[in-house]
């Protein structure tokens, strides 16, 4: 029986973030963090907390887990985080503060009592839901746990919690007695998939109703003057439940609301409604060609014509005028103004006399040409590839871009989506269908991670047509491209540029690895090893690419850990909170390293042994 089934062993809660559960296990074992856990269990912390389908997959085969019920957690997606069926920005995702139940603390704390407090204490869904403010069991409201302590550990949720159990009577004081919300019952609502009231908010994405209802309650309740990232979670649910009110009553009770606001305010109908609720205004623009804003987006318009200080709809909603200014233009095809600017110079639909109008038709018109218009990222991510992989074919000439990165203006390279595909359809269009990797042959990826430094030596022999070229079924164009692992081998030893990753980590590890084997922060092992540091390591150049890079040898590494341990380590060692090791310390006349700025503490181990647990 595996210990992770064992009566003993930390159980998954209801709803439970995949990372909390990955945490609670590390500190249920004595583990200094989750991220070493991961590491002897072979899986991977910032891809848990990420939301990776093969790292929940090896979490739910380890501990025996229904993968279903690690579903929970924000899964990335570019900047973006789909939870259960819902898209959410970071603009509304608490990944940062650590809001918490204190009655359900309390209940974690009771239903485990053989367990240390940050083994059991679970961080749930609603937790990292910025516009939840309240339990729906407990019917009362989150409050602040911490953030110093939750952010420097990434989602290591045990670093923050084990310090709660003493702090629960004041979180207890400090929450209130709360019914939900009707944003909190609509946000619920969503998640649990449903059917929903509110017509005008059906089909819209959860992010973009979170924004229009912060700025519809905004505009109701502040007069729009409030920035909304100032305020806490409870200030934003009471927001964000006006806005939702307002939008339920449907075109009315807008109607009715747009009065008020130039009545009753300072406007008093000196300026058009849309001046005085212009991020509503403005964000209906941003999205009046996606058909999920069509109903909210003509009850604002008809409420608009009710009111009694607009005679008509506002033309920017309404209309499709010729000429239209680059930031409008910009703000309905969804680019930047020096980015729209850019783009008319070379679609030809600049005004003849005035610069800052663009013929938006025309504009719109060039940019869908060719599969449409994409920036190098995104064309990069939908091949399949890299960005710096990317920026090497445009660099060689295998791709040009329709408009070129302005430093000064901040524009990106821009490519045609036919373009791309087109440049590698005719990479493989010889190349042999595979359902599966032939023995002795890997992909253009993996021998580029095989074979570290022979990039670009790699991708000339490859689009030059050099070596032979086969083709996954099933992969995205770029990462299906198959190549023959001794032919490539053989070329690269011939130019002289071999320098495979497996003889370099017999040797010697980057700074980076030297901060995963450490369990240490990035920025902390590379001051460690650089001049005046405590730790050794020799410049070594790549004869590919001829740069220079630090390496550290492994017996470095055996030194160091033999040598000195980490503040956080030892705290954990000690059962004491990780900011108050090095007063507790103090006492025993013990004092860390001192490293001047680099953003860690250590101990010599022999200066500690005797406190060390046998």
């Amino acid at each position: 029986m595996s210990i992770f089934t064992s009566p003993l062993a930390p159980r998954l809660r209801p709803l439970e973030l995949a990372a909390s559960y990955v945490s609670r296990l590390a500190a249920w074992l004595r583990y200094t963090n989750a991220r070493q856990f991961c590491a002897d269990f072979e899986l991977n912390f910032d891809g848990i907390s990420a939301g990776k389908a093969d790292q929940l997959q090896a979490l739910a085969d380890l501990t025996e887990t229904p993968i279903e019920d690690l579903g929970h957690s924000p899964v990335r997606s570019g900047g973006r985080f789909h939870i259960d069926g819902q898209v959410l920005s970071t603009a509304y995702l608490d990944r940062v503060d650590l809001w918490v139940c204190p009655a359900c603390i309390a209940a974690d704390l009771a239903a485990a009592p053989h367990l240390p407090p940050e083994a059991a204490i679970a961080i749930c869904r609603d937790s990292i839901i910025s516009a939840i403010a309240g339990c729906v069991h407990h019917r009362s409201s989150l409050v602040f746990a911490g953030r110093d302590e939750w952010r420097y550990g990434r989602h290591d949720t045990s670093l923050v919690t084990m310090d709660i159990p003493g702090r629960l009577p004041l979180l207890t004081a400090m929450s209130k007695p709360m019914n939900p919300s009707p944003i909190d019952v609509f946000v619920r609502e969503r998640f649990d998939g449903l059917p929903q009231s509110i017509d005008a908010l059906h089909g819209v994405p959860l992010n973009q109703v979170l924004k229009l209802t912060g700025n519809f309650g905004n505009w109701s309740l502040m007069e729009g003057k409030e920035n909304l990232r100032n305020l806490d979670r409870l200030e934003l649910n009471k927001i964000r439940s006006a806005g939702l009110q307002i939008l339920a009553g449907g075109q009315d009770a807008i109607a009715a609301e747009m009065n008020r606001l130039m009545e009753e305010t300072h406007f008093k109908g000196n300026v058009p409604v849309r001046r005085a609720m212009r991020k509503v205004w403005y964000m209906l623009m941003d999205n009046s060609s996606e058909p999920a804003f069509m109903h909210v987006r003509q009850a604002v318009v008809q409420a608009s014509r009710q009111n009694r200080y607009s005679s008509r709809a506002n033309p920017s909603i309404d209309g499709q005028p010729r000429w239209r200014p680059v930031q409008q233009a910009g703000l309905n095809l969804g680019f930047g103004g020096a980015t729209v600017c850019a783009f008319a110079t070379e679609a030809g639909a600049t005004h003849p006399s005035k610069p800052n109008l663009v013929n938006e038709a025309r504009l719109s018109e060039w940019i869908s040409l060719d599969g449409g218009i994409v920036p190098v990222w995104q064309a990069a991510r939908e091949a399949g590839m890299t960005e710096l992989q990317m920026a090497n074919l445009i660099e060689h000439s295998r791709l040009v871009p329709v408009v070129r990165k302005v430093q000064k203006q901040g524009t990106w390279n821009w490519l045609r989506r036919d373009h791309v595909a087109g440049m590698l359809d005719a990479c493989l269009a010889d190349a042999i269908e595979c359902s599966d990797t032939p023995s002795g042959k890997t992909t253009i990826r993996g021998m580029v991670r095989r074979s570290t430094g022979s990039f670009l030596a790699i991708h000339d022999a490859v689009f030059s047509g050099r070596i032979w070229v086969g083709k996954l079924a099933g992969a995205k164009p770029y990462a299906s491209i198959l190549v023959d692992i001794a032919e490539v081998a053989a070329l690269l030893q011939s130019d002289h540029r071999r320098n495979t990753a497996a003889d370099r980590e017999s040797e010697s590890m980057t700074r980076s690895e030297f901060a995963r084997h450490c369990g240490i922060g990035s920025v902390a092992a590379h001051r460690l090893a650089s001049p005046g540091g405590l730790v050794h390591y020799e410049e070594r150049v790549d004869p590919a690419t001829g740069r220079s890079r630090a390496t550290i040898p492994v017996s470095e590494l055996d030194r160091f850990q033999a040598e000195f341990i980490t503040g956080t380590k030892l705290a954990r060692l000690l059962r004491v909170q990780p900011r108050a090791i090095v007063q507790r310390l103090h006492g025993e006349g013990i004092r860390p390293v001192d490293l001047r700025d680099i953003p860690i503490t250590l101990f010599r181990r022999s200066e500690v042994a005797g406190l060390l647990p046998g």
